[in-house]
């Protein structure tokens, strides 16, 4: 968990009261500075769950290499279609990434951005060159995927209003 300790004086529009007496510059940058330490542990928390997405990126993959392995088989050697297939059917629902083919009810910033670098990254290795190219995505989705993100975050934070501000 995250806790946010009050910091009233950090800004004009969150004072308490308009007989709040004005802050010192020390008490203004005691405010500041732990709004500061919030917004980089809230940062961190990002930064952990885009590693956690990237570690598990394509895990499917791996864990069933079998069944990954026998769809690629048989699609090279026209036997059947490897989009069509169990493994893919499964791999796409379950990997939060895939949101042209699925997209999980809270879905958030962090699968979208695992993936633009799976896109990046798998037509750059495919021989697309750059990478670059033309992609879009739905402004509903984005917009989702927003707002599930503060839910997200405010999740994972608490307010402790045991210390006043300084």
């Amino acid at each position: 968990m995250i806790v946010v300790k009050p910091s009233y004086l950090i800004d004009t529009r969150s004072a308490r009261t308009v007989t709040d007496v004005c802050p010192s510059k020390q008490d203004l940058l005691d405010a500041t500075e732990r709004h500061i330490d919030d917004v980089r542990n809230a940062m961190a928390f990002f930064a952990c769950r885009l590693l956690k997405a990237a570690m598990l990126h394509d895990h499917t993959k791996v864990d069933d290499i079998d069944g990954f392995y026998a769809a690629y088989q048989d699609a090279f050697n026209g036997i059947s279609s490897f989009t069509g297939s169990p493994f893919n059917t499964a791999h796409l629902a379950s990997e939060r990434h895939h949101l042209l083919e699925h997209v999980p009810d809270d879905v958030n910033l962090i699968d979208v951005i695992e993936r633009i670098a799976d896109t990046v990254m798998a037509n750059t290795g495919r021989g697309g060159g750059t990478g670059l190219f033309f992609d879009s995505m739905d402004a509903d989705l984005l917009q989702k995927a927003y707002t599930n993100t503060v839910y997200l975050l405010q999740g994972e934070v608490v307010f402790d209003d045991s210390a006043e501000d300084a």
